[in-house]
């Protein structure tokens, strides 16, 4: 019965893993498909992070989230209306390319303090 149990945690823990493998490889492709300025824009603002050690969405202190730094109090609802939930990585690269498309890089600290702006 135990080794029933255990077999099937493994085999739980090994689809997750292939999941989570999945959603990161897809998250990847599409960072590496952005410019190369919205690129060094997202390694300044989260040094491309979704997620703190503590594995929870990285968020400063003014409410920006995960690894574009997306303000959530401006965001979030019009994010989640779009179908793009911030808090995962996925929803935020996604959104965050919707802002980048629609606004460009100025919405972003780190534009400026790279010298884009």
């Amino acid at each position: 019965m135990l080794n029933e149990i255990l077999i099937s945690l493994s085999l739980a823990l090994s689809q997750l893993n292939i999941e989570l493998e999945k959603r990161e490889t897809s998250a990847f492709t599409m960072f590496s498909e952005f410019p190369p300025e919205l690129q060094k824009i997202i390694v300044c603002e989260s040094n491309a992070k979704q997620f703190n050690s503590k594995g929870k969405v990285l968020t400063s202190p003014t409410k920006d989230r995960g690894i574009f730094q997306i303000n959530a109090p401006i965001h979030q609802k019009k994010a989640l209306k779009m179908g793009h939930d911030i808090n995962t990585l996925e929803g935020n690269l996604a959104y965050g390319w919707w802002l980048y498309q629609h606004g460009g890089i100025k919405q972003w600290s780190c534009a400026k303090k790279l010298g884009f702006i």
